[in-house]
């Protein structure tokens, strides 16, 4: 996984909008939360320990086709700011 950039969207009706241009429907992605607003991406289960911590359980990402994720009710409204950081995707929310 190769991503470079940041923008930033709003969670709205429990999904979030990613990049369209970094494809990340064909990829099979893992997530880890490294702490309770930061949420972090990775194809890499190394990549994902070394960006979130071991000690975090990590789980499958679902992409929808029209480059969306679900998140938890809690960050509604939320603005997530996205940075693509080479091997990693990191999306931190503010409440």
């Amino acid at each position: 996984m190769f991503l470079t950039g940041e923008t930033s969207e709003r969670v709205f009706n429990g999904k979030l909008r990613l990049p369209r241009e970094f494809h990340l429907q064909k990829k099979d992605l893992f997530c880890k939360w490294k702490n309770e607003d930061t949420l972090i991406l990775s194809d890499s289960l190394g990549s994902l320990d070394y960006m979130a911590g071991r000690d975090k359980l990590s789980g499958k990402m679902h992409i929808g086709a029209d480059s969306t994720i679900d998140i938890s009710k809690e960050y509604e409204g939320s603005l997530a700011s996205i940075r693509g950081c080479v091997t990693t995707l990191e999306i931190q929310f503010s409440r």
